[in-house]
């Protein structure tokens, strides 16, 4: 396969979303996996930026860069985003609306905007609902909310506050192998551990967790 061939197919096949929101090339057939498979990741980049500009253009919301690195001029906006950044779009009045609806799809390649990537292309008319998560957009700005999407995060830091103290230590509680692999930082400013608890939880690591941020 020449390096060239997945954009010259994909322009050739003249893929979109059609008035019904499905996916499908200049005749009107969807995407066949059976047939066109070698193309399948490349279809998926391509439906990635085609729902982002939808948000961008048609939604008015704004992709925000992430600051993985303070000193770094780039997290300050003034360079390219990298791949690895998280990515998250916010609608405009996310900063003075006392609302806001937080969506977060799951890990992997699925991207903000969407809920199951392979729904796209199964074949089947009248996924995009189930697909796309643009139907949670569009009802909480009808509701004035401000909405944010992003990636489920791999790089977690927590700051707890009084309640959120025991809330921490739940979540650390229920979910601890997935805790420990993604939670970066913990600071506990205030509130209680409970006691024995807070040892009898792992509180080895977790101890070691919490000075990291110190």
């Amino acid at each position: 396969m020449k390096e060239n061939q997945p954009e010259e197919w994909f322009e050739d096949m003249g893929w979109h979303f059609n008035q019904d929101d499905d996916f499908v090339d200049k005749n009107g057939n969807m995407f066949d996996f059976k047939t066109q498979s070698d193309y399948y990741e490349f279809v998926h980049d391509k439906i990635q930026i085609m729902l982002h500009e939808r948000l961008e253009q048609e939604y008015g919301f704004v992709k925000v860069p992430i600051p993985w690195d303070p000193s770094d001029a780039r997290s300050r906006g003034r360079g390219p985003i990298p791949s690895d950044c998280p990515r998250v779009f916010v609608s405009r009045d996310v900063n003075v609306n006392p609302k806001v609806l937080l969506i977060v799809q799951g890990l992997g390649k699925v991207a903000p905007g969407q809920w199951a990537r392979k729904l796209f292309t199964n074949g089947r008319k009248g996924e995009f609902p189930n697909a796309s998560q643009f139907p949670y957009i569009k009802r909480a700005l009808h509701l004035g909310w401000a909405v944010i999407l992003h990636s489920a995060a791999k790089c977690v830091m927590i700051v707890a506050f009084s309640a959120g103290t025991w809330a921490t230590l739940d979540l650390f509680d229920t979910n601890r192998s997935e805790f420990k692999r993604r939670v970066k930082a913990v600071a506990l400013l205030d509130g209680s551990t409970g006691g024995n608890r807070y040892w009898q939880r792992d509180g080895d690591w977790l101890f070691k967790v919490k000075k990291k941020i110190f």
